[in-house]
């Protein structure tokens, strides 16, 4: 974690939100700023901000309604600091074909 950057921590109820409500805590003890996507109110509330997604989707399905906010949160931030998105810092693509 570095200062100034917050942690992204996505939390939809059920198996893959295990231990993350620990986690939400101890992030918060090191003063890391977190932003929480969860369907449950009570681990969005261990955010500093937090973004509501739909409850009441079958498990297999979470992931799906979960990600997608975090890729435009992504997107979004991206944009707001003046960045391109389609080019990030410290990340390529090299593809070969033989």
């Amino acid at each position: 974690m570095q200062p100034g950057i917050p942690a992204l921590v996505l939390a939809p109820e059920g198996r893959a939100a295990e231990g993350q409500d620990g986690l939400l805590r101890d992030l918060r003890k090191r003063g890391v700023d977190t932003v929480v996507l969860s369907d449950v109110a009570a681990t969005r509330a261990l955010g500093r901000w937090s973004i509501p997604i739909p409850a009441d989707v079958p498990e297999w399905l979470r992931p799906v309604v979960s990600i997608v906010p975090a890729q435009l949160f992504a997107l979004h931030v991206t944009r707001a600091r003046g960045l391109d998105p389609d080019e990030p810092r410290y990340i390529s693509k090299v593809t070969r074909t033989t």
